[in-house]
C-alpha cells in the first residue's frame, strides 16, 4: 500500500514543483510592461483619466516593485508610481495624493541608490517641496544633497539651476553656488529618509552664525497626555518667546521596510538639548517619540504611529511651545448598548427636578446705562440678549441617548490661572486665581450633590497648570463638557458685566483683548492665532459649544440678577482662547464678572456671591445635560 501511495505522491510533488515558479511569475516583466502600457495610454487619453483609472495604474506599479524588489525594473516602477500620484494630485488637489508622491520619490534614492532613477526621484522631491509646499529651505537642502551624491547626472545640473534661481538666502554653509558637478562622487551620506532620525555633527570649521545660535532656542522637554483615543504632546523650549518655524509631514506605512506610519515635525533654527532622550510610549496612538539634530539648524521630531485617524500641530506663545494632538477612533464595545439598556430597564425613572431660569427682574436703573454709555462699542448694544429657546426644558423621562450612555456623563471644570500665574489683580488686591478656584470647587460640589454627572477638576489647589494641559486633561478624562471659569478685567474700572465665550474667530476688538489677556499674549498674536484656527477647528464642537454657552450663561446671569439687579448681561461671545483649542467636546470660558470693577470686585470677594455664581453655573450645566 505504501508503495502505491509513493507512486501517487511523486506526480503530485512534481506538479507542485512545476507550478511554484508559475505562481511567483505573476509579477514578471510582461506584467510590468502591461502596466506601463496602461499608464502611457492613460496619459494620452484625457477622457479616461478617472481617479479609479489612476489608482489602478499606481497599484499595478506598487505591486510590481513590492513583489519584485530585486528586479532591474523595480526602480522604474517605483518612480512611475510617484509620478502617477503627482499627476493625480494635479487633477484632484488632494493632499493625500501629493504626500504619497513625495514619500515615494524620497524613498526611491535610499532603496535604489545606484539606479538611474534615483537622481530623478530626488530632484522631483525637491521640486515638490519648492513648488507645492513652498518649503524653499528644505528644497534647497535636497538639491544640494542631490548634487553631492549624483554629480554626473542631468538631475544634478537641473538642481544647480534651481539653486541659482533661489539665490544665496537658501544656501547652507556648504554653499554650492560656486561649485559645478565634479567628476568624483562625494562620499558624504545624503538624502536621509525623513523617518530616520540621525544625529549630525556640526562642522567646527568656518561656523556660520544662525538665528538659533544667537537666540539659543533649545528643545528641552516633551510632555505627553494620553488615553485610549487621544494623545497630546507638548514640545517645550528654554523660555524662548519668539516665533518658531516648523514643517510637518505625514509618511504612510512602509511594509517592505517594516516601518510604521510616521508624523515628523521639523523645527527650524532650534537645537536639541543633549539631556533630552527619546520617549517610549506604546499607547494606542504612538509607539514612541524620537528627537535628533537633523542638521545644524533643524531638530526633527518623529512620532512613530500605532493608530491615528487625525492629527493637529499648532504653536502657542508666551512661552512658545508646539502642541501635537493625535486622535484615534475608539475601539467599539459590542456589549455597551446592551449593558446600558439592561441597566436602564432595571432602574426606576427618577422624579425629575425642574431647574428653571428665574424670571428676569425689572430693568436696571438709568445709572447703570449711563456708566456704560462710553462702552457701547466694546459691549453688546442690547442689555438683555434673548434667552436661548430650547425645544423643551421641561422635566422628562430619561432619553434613549442617556440610556445608551451617549449623553452628557462627564464634566471637567477648569479653574483658570493658579500658582505663579495670579491672573488679573482686581479691586483691593483680589487675585483672580483665588476667586475662580473657589467658584470651581463650589460648582463641582453642587453638581455632585444634585446630578449624576461625573465631575473632574483640572486643579483643586493653588498650583500652576499650563493652558494646553487643561484641555488635555479634559480630553484624557473623556469629558462630555469642558467649562473654564475666569474673572474679567479692564483698564476702565467702570466696566462690569457677565460674559461667556466659546472658541471661534472674532473681529470684536473687546473679545480679542480678553483673549489676549487670558492667553497671556499680545493682540497681534491673537490675530496671528486666528489665521490658523480655521484648520484647527475643523473637528471641534462649535455649534454645541455655542448652545452650551447660551444655556449656562442664561442661568448664571438670571440667577445672579434676581438678587443683584445691577448685574449686567455683557453677552455671549466668541474668541480664540488657548485653553479651548483642541477640546474634543463642547467647551466654554465663563467670565464671572470684572474683578477690576469696585462693585463686582467687592461681590467676588464675598463667599455668598461666589456660591451663587457656582450654583447657577452648575444649574446651567445640568439643564444642558438633561437636554442633550
Amino acid at each position: 500500500m505504501f508503495r502505491r501511495m509513493g507512486f501517487l505522491l511523486v506526480p503530485l510533488l512534481l506538479c507542485m514543483l512545476l507550478s511554484a515558479p508559475l505562481l511567483g511569475n505573476e509579477y514578471n516583466e510582461d506584467y510590468f510592461f502591461g502596466v506601463k502600457s496602461d499608464y502611457e495610454r492613460l496619459l494620452r487619453n484625457e477622457s479616461t483619466q478617472f481617479r479609479s483609472a489612476w489608482l489602478k495604474v499606481i497599484e499595478g506599479f506598487e505591486l510590481f516593485y513590492l513583489n519584485r524588489p530585486d528586479s532591474p525594473l523595480a526602480p522604474e516602477a517605483m518612480y512611475n508610481a510617484g509620478d502617477a500620484y503627482f499627476r493625480l494630485y494635479r487633477l484632484s488637489s488632494k493632499d493625500y495624493d501629493l504626500e504619497q508622491s513625495l514619500s515615494t520619490f524620497r524613498t526611491l534614492p535610499r532603496r535604489y541608490a545606484d539606479s538611474e532613477k534615483a537622481p530623478d526621484a530626488a530632484f522631483q522631491a525637491g521640486r515638490i517641496y519648492e513648488e507645492e509646499k513652498n518649503d524653499i529651505l528644505l528644497a534647497a537642502r535636497l538639491y544640494e544633497q542631490l548634487i553631492e551624491r549624483y554629480p554626473r547626472s542631468q538631475a544634478a545640473v537641473d538642481a544647480l539651476q534651481r539653486l541659482d534661481a533661489m539665490g544665496d538666502i537658501v544656501r547652507s554653509p556648504a554653499n554650492v553656488s560656486t561649485r559645478r558637478p565634479s567628476a568624483t562622487r562625494s562620499t558624504v551620506p545624503t538624502l536621509e529618509d525623513p523617518a530616520v532620525v540621525k544625529p549630525t555633527q556640526v562642522a567646527a570649521t568656518n561656523p556660520v552664525p544662525s538665528p538659533a545660535a544667537s537666540e539659543e532656542v533649545e528643545l528641552i522637554k516633551v510632555d505627553t497626555f494620553s488615553n485610549a483615543e487621544y494623545t497630546r504632546a507638548v514640545l517645550r523650549f528654554n523660555g524662548f518667546d519668539g516665533d518658531i518655524s516648523l514643517k510637518k509631514h505625514w509618511l504612510r506605512e512602509d511594509r517592505n521596510l517594516g516601518m510604521p506610519p510616521r508624523l515628523f515635525v521639523d523645527l527650524f533654527n532650534v537645537r536639541k538639548s543633549e539631556k533630552l532622550e527619546n520617549l517610549e510610549l506604546d499607547n494606542t496612538q504612538l509607539q514612541g517619540i524620537r528627537m535628533a539634530q537633523y542638521d545644524r539648524e533643524t531638530v526633527r521630531v518623529v512620532f512613530d504611529i500605532n493608530s491615528v485617524s487625525d492629527f493637529k500641530v499648532f504653536v502657542l506663545q508666551n512661552p512658545v511651545r508646539v502642541v501635537v494632538d493625535l486622535i484615534s477612533e475608539p475601539e467599539p464595545d459590542p456589549m455597551a448598548v446592551t449593558r446600558n439598556l439592561l441597566v436602564a430597564a432595571k432602574t426606576p425613572p427618577p422624579v425629575a427636578q425642574s431647574i428653571q431660569a428665574p424670571a428676569a427682574p425689572p430693568a436696571a436703573g438709568s445709572r447703570g446705562g449711563e456708566v456704560l454709555l462710553a462702552e457701547r462699542s466694546k459691549l453688546p448694544a442690547s442689555d438683555e440678549p434673548e434667552p436661548l429657546q430650547l425645544a423643551s426644558l421641561e422635566p422628562r423621562a430619561i432619553s434613549l441617548a442617556k440610556q445608551l450612555g451617549l449623553g452628557v456623563n462627564t464634566v471637567v471644570i477648569d479653574a483658570g490661572h493658579g500658582g505663579r500665574d495670579p491672573g488679573a489683580v482686581g479691586f483691593n488686591g483680589l487675585l483672580e486665581k483665588d476667586v475662580v478656584l473657589d467658584i470651581a470647587l463650589k460648582t463641582a460640589a453642587y453638581l455632585r450633590r444634585n446630578s449624576d454627572l461625573t465631575v473632574h477638576l483640572t486643579r483643586e489647589t493653588d498650583k500652576f497648570l499650563p493652558l494646553e494641559a487643561r484641555t488635555a486633561i479634559a480630553n484624557t478624562k473623556r469629558a462630555d463638557l469642558f467649562v473654564s471659569i475666569h474673572t474679567n478685567a479692564f483698564r476702565d474700572p467702570n466696566v462690569h458685566g457677565l460674559e461667556t465665550y466659546y472658541l471661534n474667530i472674532t473681529s470684536d476688538p473687546r473679545a480679542m483683548e480678553v483673549a489676549a489677556r487670558e492667553n497671556a499674549i499680545s493682540q497681534k498674536s491673537v490675530s496671528d492665532l486666528q489665521n490658523i484656527l480655521n484648520d484647527l477647528m475643523l473637528n471641534t464642537k462649535i455649534n454645541e459649544s455655542a448652545i452650551l454657552a447660551q444655556v449656562v450663561h442664561n442661568d448664571m446671569f438670571h440667577g445672579i440678577r434676581r438678587h443683584h439687579p445691577q448685574a449686567r448681561n455683557a453677552g455671549i461671545k466668541k474668541a480664540p482662547f488657548y485653553v479651548l483649542i483642541g477640546a474634543q467636546m463642547p467647551s466654554i470660558l465663563i467670565e464671572t464678572g470684572f474683578i477690576t470693577n469696585p462693585r463686582e470686585g467687592t461681590l467676588l470677594a464675598q463667599e455668598s456671591y461666589r456660591q451663587a455664581l457656582a450654583e447657577n453655573i452648575a444649574k446651567g450645566i445640568i439643564r444642558y445635560a438633561e437636554n442633550h
